[in-house]
């Protein structure tokens, strides 16, 4: 599909106006030279695409794991509440003495 520099026939390359300067062809020619190739960069995107995937995987799996540990304190903290209050109402029915009794939320 396309053409590398060493498969351009010599005759079709521009001729400079004074031999020995290098044309605009030859600036042009050295900077896309000195690009990696096309399938070097193919290749690191692939590669970069990849880690890309990985790292979403990941993110999306602890996101999974951080809203579950939230789920489950909220529970904790519920029942602590429940526990507590049920725990009041039963020192208030049996007369608890004051060192039993839990301090105000």
């Amino acid at each position: 599909m396309f053409e590398t520099l060493s498969h351009t026939p010599a005759a079709a390359l521009p001729t400079p106006l004074h031999p020995g300067e290098p044309t605009e062809y030859d600036a042009l020619a050295g900077i896309i030279l000195a690009l990696p190739s096309r399938q070097a960069s193919l290749d690191s995107i692939a590669e970069v695409q990849a880690e890309l995937d990985t790292l979403s995987a990941e993110t999306t799996d602890l996101d999974l794991k951080f809203q579950e540990r939230q789920r489950q304190f909220q529970l904790l903290v519920h029942s602590i509440k429940e526990l507590r209050e049920t725990l009041r109402g039963t020192c208030i029915r049996v007369s608890c003495p004051p060192t039993h009794s839990l301090p105000p939320p």
